[in-house]
């Protein structure tokens, strides 16, 4: 307290940190690894996360790519503080190889433990040579009670940007 007031005291707590990050290509698959392993006074956790995504090129005869991804992200917080514990991610990238960069990235997480399911959706596309449109949609399906992400359930999104460079 000073005067009587509350104040608000910012405190940052020293970690030491180590990290790992891994990723090997070898003809149409990329195989990816990260790990951390952080300490704090409260105590210290591991973290990972591991993949790959499997590209077929040129489907149907087209200039279009089509990455299938598998991904498995793990920590170890007695707290769990985390979204991203014990879950499995699985999506598609499709890669349009075209002038305007045209991308699209779509996918679903679920929480092995809970069964608490997101789907995603991002996509960009470049107008022009000054010019980007960008789109990402998130939706929140069957939230567990428990789980971290609850306080967003009712919060999906669709998210349009226009963006210009110069």
């Amino acid at each position: 307290l000073r005067n009587g007031q509350p104040v608000l005291v910012p405190f940052y707590e020293q970690i030491t940190q180590y990290g790992l990050d891994l990723q090997s290509i070898a003809g149409d698959w990329l195989w990816k690894l990260e790990m951390i392993h952080r300490e704090i006074n409260s105590g210290s956790f591991n973290a990972l996360t591991a993949g790959f995504e499997y590209t077929f090129y040129g489907i149907l005869d087209s200039a279009i790519d089509l990455g299938s991804i598998m991904e498995y992200s793990y920590e170890d917080r007695e707290i769990n503080t985390g979204v991203f514990d014990n879950d499995l991610f699985a999506g598609l990238r499709f890669g349009f190889n075209d002038v305007q960069s045209t991308q699209i990235l779509a996918g679903f997480i679920v929480d092995t433990e809970n069964q608490s399911k997101t789907v995603r959706v991002e996509a960009s596309r470049r107008l022009g040579d000054s010019w980007k449109i960008t789109g990402e949609l998130q939706v929140f399906t069957s939230i567990d009670k428990d789980d971290p992400l609850q306080a967003f359930e009712k919060d999906d999104f669709l998210l349009v940007e226009l963006a210009r460079y110069f």
